[in-house]
């Protein structure tokens, strides 16, 4: 199974492996709970709450 890794700066993923284009725009897209490399879990727990959680929003807040 392949190893899905977290975004990270600079084009490279958080265990530092680097990016194609391709593989950058894909990883933008991806929610973080699809990540399974062991490395950037480890790094995604360091991080500060708000930078290791998105939080995905549906509808409108106001309609419910």
């Amino acid at each position: 199974m392949r190893r899905r890794h977290m975004l990270g700066e600079h084009e490279k993923t958080l265990c530092g492996w680097g990016l194609t284009t391709g593989e950058l725009s894909q990883m933008k897209r991806m929610e973080n709970r699809y990540v399974n490399c062991k490395r950037c879990l480890d790094k995604m727990m360091e991080l500060p709450e708000p930078l290791n959680s998105k939080k995905v929003s549906r509808g409108n807040p106001v309609n419910g």
